[in-house]
């Protein structure tokens, strides 16, 4: 039987000074190096950042909404010092795309920030630009990788966005 490593970063490992990202590059070559398959590695959004986008969230409720440069400007920070030139262009281009997702779903905030509305602006502006970002930095470290769009995640849950439960019995085809 083949062994498969599966490693999740939180938060408090990816900071927007990327202090702790030679930890989590040798974490990972790591479990290349010990498994057979994989490994499959998951990223949460860098520390603070999911705070700080339900505070944008929760703004555009108000007359003057915040603006998002700073995770954005954070994100091509990160990029302009792991991703090599190979990568970069390509990089920052989809981080930018996540932009603007979140500017799109920002848009879509009126009264309240709940529900498909703010688990879109957070994974937008969290955990999906963070997976793009962390793709092309290993793929300038030489390790084959992608990153899984959100469009073929293979979790199901329940409508409870922030406090979901996977649906067993539903199937993807």
């Amino acid at each position: 039987m083949s062994k498969l490593s599966v490693a999740k970063f939180g938060g408090s490992l990816l900071s927007d000074d990327g202090k702790k990202m030679s930890s989590i590059l040798d974490c990972i070559f790591s479990l290349k190096e010990t498994a057979d398959l994989g490994p499959v590695v998951v990223f949460s959004a860098p520390n603070g950042f999911t705070d700080e986008l339900i505070r944008i969230g929760e703004s555009c409720i108000q007359s003057s909404p915040l603006k998002v440069n700073f995770i954005f400007n954070t994100y091509e920070k990160l990029a302009e010092k792991y991703v090599t030139d190979k990568y970069l262009k390509k990089a920052i281009y989809e981080i930018n795309k996540y932009r603007r997702q979140m500017d799109e779903a920002a848009s879509l905030i009126n009264r309240r920030f709940h529900g498909t509305t703010k688990a879109k602006f957070l994974t937008n502006g969290g955990e999906l630009p963070t997976s793009v970002l962390m793709e092309y930095i290993l793929k300038s470290k030489g390790l084959e990788c992608c990153h899984v769009p959100i469009e073929q995640w293979p979790i199901v849950t329940d409508d409870n966005f922030e406090n979901a439960t996977p649906n067993y019995e539903l199937r993807l085809i």
